[in-house]
């Protein structure tokens, strides 16, 4: 039987055809070589090879120079556009440059006033966020030798910097300007809380910092601007890029003041440890760093505050006019615009407000009701260099409560207005007797002071002192802590007691 073979001619023979066709592209590549060959080749001793060189290439020198270029005529362009400017259907083209000189009636238009102005550079200046405010007593080491209890208050706030940046920035895009940011000043107002529990008018704060002093022993000055008079341009520039230094921005923005004396370790202190705490950017972070950043923390200082008194404040920066010099961005019509070189920002919000407490108060600790006249006993605390002294006072009625000592101002303010040395109180289900005070504080209010709730108060205190030799007693900085003192200086309400009922006084007054 024949076998049934599936592979076709072609299939069993094409290993043999590319063979053959690449037989004939070789013989086909050295014929095409052989009869592109050089039939003669020039042949020279070693020494014609420089002379035959220099010969060939005198020749194609020459050949080079006998090629002429074809010079091809410039179009007149200048004068197809002044041809074209005749004509009433062609507008003309702005900031055209033609590399001809130019010619009568044609050339490049002055560029166009991008016309802005002092309305359009402030509205878009953010406002200073709401100040931080801590206010209290310090001890300033301004003198070792001089050393006093000073109320003040020290006021922090961020300012957004990068977004009156990008907010300038946006304004000027139109030009090739980069607006300049500095802060020229700080302006703070501050309200009082008046006797009826209103703020009252807004006042400009004068502001004190400690002189900073550069290392020739001279006190460092920010530079002042001139006023601007269309002449004085570089001047004033020149001035502008100071200003713009991070160590002068210091000096505006974060004054700077006295050490503070730590009452623990009896050594001066950083004054940044009493600001308020914020979240970023930190007191001691570098300003230059500061103002490549979202926010700058700003402060400064108030020592103007009295007593007992509650204040808040508010905060806006003075910042460099960006337009000042540039007479060709302003609105013609409006030059005066780049004369003017500070720009207020708006008003912050009010800060929250707050209280210096007062440095003194009071407790009833003894009577003498058969003394002629009677009178009680009362102990007067006060601040003297951040501790807590006391001392102890015998008053009668129409007498005021304290008065001024060597060491420290025991005076209160306060008047005795009466005597109740049989004051009944109950402790617990028993009745008892114990002396009374009733005394005008320095508000004009009626309050009163018992023996019995003072004595214990007075107590515990002493429990928690350390009594010092002499009539004056020291609360250790770390003895007494300051919540105990402030229920008694700040007298939030007046000690309720029942209503007593009148009782005739025959042959006068009790001993």
């Amino acid at each position: 039987m024949a076998r049934h073979d599936d592979i076709s001619f072609i299939e069993r023979h094409v290993d043999k055809g590319v063979l053959l066709l690449s037989l004939i592209l070789l013989v086909y590549a050295l014929g095409q070589w052989v009869w592109h060959s050089p039939r003669k080749i020039d042949g020279a001793r070693p020494d014609q090879i420089d002379p035959a060189l220099a010969k060939k290439a005198k020749d194609l020198k020459d050949g080079m120079d006998e090629v002429k270029p074809v010079r091809t005529p410039t179009p007149p362009y200048t004068t197809d556009i002044a041809n074209l400017r005749q004509g009433s259907s062609f507008e003309p083209m702005v900031d055209l440059v033609v590399g001809r000189p130019p010619i009568d009636g044609v050339g490049p238009r002055p560029p166009k006033r991008p016309g802005l102005t002092l309305e359009q550079v402030k509205s878009v200046m953010p406002a200073p966020q709401e100040p931080l405010a801590r206010a209290g007593y310090r001890v300033l080491y301004k003198d070792p030798k001089n050393l006093a209890d000073v109320p003040g208050a020290h006021v922090g706030l961020f300012y957004p910097w990068r977004q009156l940046k990008k907010n300038w920035m946006h304004a000027f895009r139109n030009t090739r300007i980069k607006p300049h940011v500095a802060a020229l000043g700080v302006r703070a107002q501050v309200q009082e809380v008046l006797g009826n529990g209103k703020f009252g008018l807004e006042r400009d704060l004068v502001t004190v910092a400690c002189p900073e002093v550069g290392p020739d022993g001279q006190p460092i000055q920010v530079p002042e601007l001139p006023p601007y008079n269309g002449q004085n341009a570089d001047e004033i520039n020149q001035i502008i890029i100071q200003l713009e230094k991070p160590p002068v921005q210091g000096l505006i923005l974060r004054p700077n003041y006295w050490p503070i004396l730590h009452v623990a370790t009896q050594k001066p202190v950083d004054w940044r440890n009493n600001l308020p705490k914020t979240l970023w950017p930190a007191a001691k972070e570098p300003l230059a760093q500061q103002l490549e950043q979202e926010r700058v923390l700003i402060w400064f200082h108030d020592d103007g505050l009295a007593s007992r008194k509650s204040y808040r404040y508010r905060t806006q920066l003075l910042m460099l006019n960006p337009l000042l010099t540039q007479d060709k961005l302003v609105d013609p019509k409006k030059l005066q615009d780049a004369r003017i070189a500070a720009l207020a920002t708006p008003w912050s919000p009010w800060s929250e407000p707050v209280c210096i407490p007062k440095t003194t108060s009071f407790l009833l600790t003894g009577s003498s009701p058969g003394s002629s006249p009677p009178y009680v006993t009362v102990t007067v605390f006060a601040r003297a260099l951040g501790k807590r002294v006391s001392k102890r006072f015998k008053v009668s009625p129409g007498q005021p409560i304290g008065g001024p000592d060597k060491v420290a101002d025991f005076t209160t303010g306060e008047i005795v207005v009466d005597l109740n040395f049989k004051r009944e109180v109950y402790r617990g289900p028993v009745r008892t007797e114990t002396p009374e005070m009733l005394y005008l504080d320095d508000n004009g209010l009626l309050r009163s002071r018992i023996y019995a709730v003072d004595r214990a108060k007075f107590d515990k205190m002493n429990r928690l002192t350390k009594p010092a030799p002499g009539a004056l007693k020291a609360a250790g900085p770390a003895a007494i802590r300051e919540e105990m003192f402030e229920g008694i200086i700040t007298h939030g309400t007046p000690v309720r007691t029942p209503a007593r009922t009148p009782t005739p006084r025959p042959g006068g007054p009790e001993p």
